[in-house]
């Protein structure tokens, strides 16, 4: 299983956006196909970015 942990890099594309303006951004888990979210700042819809995991709270990526 893929243990996600702080200063892991992701490059991932905006597909939405929260409330709280951060761009959502989603990394497939292979051995699951299921998706994981990442909330990204300072980012915009259809934007393509390398994010570094600050923090994993409860299965959720900022």
């Amino acid at each position: 299983m893929l243990e996600i942990k702080k200063k892991d890099r992701f490059t991932v594309k905006i597909t939405d956006h929260t409330d709280e303006g951060l761009g959502v951004g989603k990394i497939r888990l292979p051995e699951t196909e299921s998706f994981f979210p990442l909330f990204i700042k300072n980012t915009a819809v259809g934007d393509v970015v390398t994010a570094e995991v600050i923090k994993v709270k409860n299965c959720i990526l900022h």
